[in-house]
């Protein structure tokens, strides 16, 4: 193993010191520029024309709404036969949509969570629900 005295390893050390202070830029210079640039106004194009956008997204929203709204007449949806009616079965092609009566209505209500069965039971093996 060598050996090193004190002399040796300050001027190495020296040598080292010059070789990295080339590599890092000078601090003066970059802090003269940090504060030259933080003087500069700041340019606000996309602040203004964010705000002029939203702008004319809220002007058009608030005369979209202002604008009278047409009556529209719906009495031709209730007499409106599907086109495709001639493809269906006959005991399908002139079905027309019924409300449910009160029977129906009360039969459904009736039935509680209790007697509900899930169609997917009989995949189920034995014992498991």
């Amino acid at each position: 193993m060598q050996q090193w005295n004190d002399d040796e390893l300050k001027k190495l050390f020296g040598t080292q010191k010059v070789q990295d202070s080339r590599m890092v830029p000078n601090f003066d210079q970059m802090w003269e520029t940090t504060l030259q640039e933080s003087q500069n106004p700041k340019k606000s194009y996309w602040r203004f024309s964010m705000v002029a956008a939203g702008f004319l997204v809220l002007m058009n929203v608030g005369i979209w709404q202002l604008k009278p709204k047409k009556n529209l007449d719906v009495s031709a949806l209730t007499e409106w036969t599907s086109p495709t009616n001639s493809l269906l079965p006959n005991h399908l092609a002139n079905n027309t949509l019924t409300t449910m009566n009160t029977h129906e209505r009360s039969k459904q209500a009736s039935m509680n969570i209790s007697n509900w069965q899930s169609p997917t039971d009989a995949l189920l093996p034995d014992g498991i629900y």
